[in-house]
């Protein structure tokens, strides 16, 4: 059976160190220009505590009224100071995490204006096709027409000349409708 008296100092024990390790910490971290420094001194003064703490129960009754009015503010100090520590740390941690949380939030909003820019530039690439399109198209009308013009049926020159002129237009329209389409692609 677990003696009662052990399992109150092992817990207070407990409580006292796991206390003063996020103290000695987080002073470290709110006075990081000497950490070292400020967490020996918080050390000794979470000791100190604990040292105090120990000598006002053991000899509350042997002390003067001075003697416990001292030590008891001392002690009340010194949670104050334990209470700063631990405050702290968990404002390192909120703050460290607040940091993390907006640098996602700024990827994200930077991902979706890229997804817009994006999908503009699609948008525009396939205006462009189209315009591209509707030029291949009223070529191969021109090409058409001049096929049935009489006068140009009769030069057999000139119609090829014309003939070769839509046909390398037109080659140069599928080119760019083919960058375009790569472009929009990638």
């Amino acid at each position: 059976m677990i003696n009662l008296n052990k399992l109150v100092l092992l817990t207070s024990m407990l409580i006292a160190i796991i206390a003063a390790s996020f103290s000695v910490y987080g002073i470290g971290l709110l006075f990081s220009g000497a950490a070292i420094a400020a967490m020996v001194m918080a050390s000794a003064l979470e000791l100190g505590k604990l040292v105090t703490t120990s000598w006002l129960f053991r000899n509350w009754k042997l002390a003067n009224g001075l003697m416990k009015l001292y030590m008891l503010f001392a002690v009340i100090v010194l949670m104050g100071i334990t209470s700063l520590g631990i405050f702290g740390y968990l404002t390192s941690a909120y703050q460290k995490s607040a940091l993390e949380n907006e640098l996602r939030l700024t990827k994200i909003a930077t991902f979706e204006q890229q997804k817009v820019d994006e999908n503009t530039n699609i948008q525009n690439f396939q205006l462009e096709i189209d315009k591209l399109y509707t030029l291949r198209s009223e070529q191969e009308n021109r090409m058409t027409e001049t096929l049935n013009n009489p006068l140009i049926t009769r030069n057999p020159i000139q119609l090829q000349t014309i003939q070769g002129q839509i046909n390398s237009q037109i080659e140069d329209i599928n080119n760019q409708v083919k960058s375009t389409n790569e472009k929009m692609d990638s």
